[in-house]
């Protein structure tokens, strides 16, 4: 999922009994549905209820990952680098998930 995705995500597109998450409209402009492992359906009943379900909006994440990207003194880093670190049937709560996308590519230098 893309992060825009994952910040738009509602409970009410969200079904624990199918454990499927439906997005209505994608980056492509068509709707999908996105399979959830019970480990992510069990992480998702535990969060509090509110919507979006992980309370930040895409462009919050966004000012966030620039934040910690300039304050990191890894150079060069793009949110694209994430590569595939991140998925949603093993997400955790954002400060987690935040500091799990964080994870340069092989090669990249990463300031000890």
């Amino acid at each position: 999922m893309r992060a825009s995705e994952i910040c738009g995500l509602t409970w009410e597109r969200t079904d624990p009994k199918t454990r499927v998450a439906h997005l209505p409209m994608t980056k492509n402009g068509h709707s999908r549905d996105v399979p959830l492992t019970r480990a992510a359906v069990d992480l998702l009943q535990k969060l509090p209820r509110m919507d979006p379900v992980f309370g930040m909006t895409a462009g919050r994440l966004d000012a966030n990952w620039r934040k910690l990207r300039a304050a990191s003194a890894v150079e060069d880093l793009h949110v694209h680098d994430r590569g595939g670190s991140v998925r949603l049937n093993s997400f955790e709560p954002f400060p987690n998930w935040i500091s799990r996308s964080v994870m340069p590519r092989p090669g990249l230098p990463v300031a000890g």
